[in-house]
């Protein structure tokens, strides 16, 4: 009997051509597709668009299409708290939230309860066994303008031996492209997706004001020393490190340096202010470390498409101390830090709080 591969159908070119690759070497594969939301027509909800194009792939393909609805999970685990995130002036990621509770969570367990043996993807990213660890590791994709292993620092071993990456050995996504031509053109020419997936267009603050079950008020533009400067329009349309969007009024560059959601105030200050020396992490996971690797010297990101920042985590006063080997720019709370080893992602955590002090400043991080 042919072991089924269930293929994660999203109706755009990297899937598509992922469940190509997969009957080419002989699979039996099957579609699944995530149905998380509802969108927003004219004041009325309906199906994604997506929905029909995962079908259309499938249809292309003749092979089956299982579409799950993890509309009640997804709003429970990513929606509300990525709302409410914004709401106390942090600045979530969605897909660190969706990741290990839905899509290799609730979703992973519904595809193997399918029959699957493995859930494969579109992801630029490869997952490799080590028999002398007994343990899966994860590394970087070979295109880095495409690489999107950066968000699966938090799964677990489970998960990560049921994944299956067809597209790690490709090094440049016209080659995708090319494939994708041959199977379905319409699809082929589809944009790569890069908003997140319930909010269309990019517009966060406005589907924040929309949900959120108080209102957004506006507040207080405040100096470090308590200094009103104006008015804001509320705190989920300001992340740290910003410049745009703030006073047409100010006579100098000011950038958002701290976000008080107890005042209701957004403070500004120089762009030295924007720097941090570290910060303190929070929800770690370590891929092949057993404990939280202290006292040696790592690489971090602090956001997907930022630079690899030169680091060391410590413990001090029961907290996790990552500390910049120079300060940085834009250290955002709620935002993800994933830590690398050469290529591979070792693991990650969620930035808690920011760890301040005078500095002499230098390359902007992010």
């Amino acid at each position: 009997m042919r072991e089924i591969i269930a293929v994660g159908i999203s109706g755009g070119v990297d899937s598509m051509v992922c469940a190509q690759m997969l009957l080419d070497k002989g699979y039996k594969v099957i579609g699944v597709t995530m149905y998380l939301f509802d969108e927003e027509v004219d004041n009325r909800l309906q199906q994604p668009s997506f929905l029909k194009d995962a079908k259309t792939v499938c249809d292309t393909l003749s092979i089956a299409h299982h579409i799950i609805d993890l509309r009640d999970e997804f709003k429970t685990s990513v929606i509300d708290p990525f709302i409410a995130a914004y709401l106390r002036g942090e600045t979530p990621n969605p897909c660190a939230m969706c990741n290990p509770t839905i899509k290799y969570g609730v979703f992973l367990e519904a595809v193997i309860g399918l029959g699957a043996t493995h859930f494969a993807t579109g992801h630029y990213a490869d997952i490799r066994y080590d028999e002398n660890l007994d343990k899966f590791r994860i590394f970087q994709g070979k295109d880095p303008r495409k690489d999107q292993s950066f968000l699966l620092y938090s799964l677990n071993q489970w998960q990560l031996s049921k994944l299956m990456l067809p597209l790690s050995g490709i090094d440049k996504k016209s080659t995708v492209r090319a494939l994708a031509h041959s199977i379905h053109e319409g699809i082929a020419n589809k944009k790569d997706s890069t908003d997140i997936c319930f909010i269309p267009k990019g517009k966060y603050h406005d589907f924040i004001k929309r949900h959120a079950v108080l209102p957004v008020e506006q507040g207080d533009f405040v100096t470090k020393e308590g200094y009103v400067l104006g008015r804001h329009n509320g705190i989920v349309n300001y992340t740290i490190g910003q410049r745009r969007g703030l006073l047409a009024t100010l006579n100098k560059p000011m950038y958002v340096i701290e976000i008080r959601s107890n005042t209701n105030e957004v403070v500004l200050g120089e762009d030295k202010d924007t720097y941090s020396l570290g910060f303190i992490g929070d929800l770690f996971n370590f891929t092949i470390y057993e404990d939280i690797p202290l006292n040696r010297p790592l690489k971090v990101k602090i956001c997907q498409w930022g630079y690899l920042l030169s680091c060391t985590i410590i413990k001090e006063n029961g907290a996790y101390k990552i500390i910049f080997d120079k300060a940085e720019r834009a250290v955002a709370i709620g935002q993800v830090a994933v830590f690398y080893e050469e290529n591979e992602i070792i693991g990650g955590c969620t930035i808690y709080k920011n760890i301040k002090k005078s500095h002499k400043f230098q390359n902007s991080s992010c």
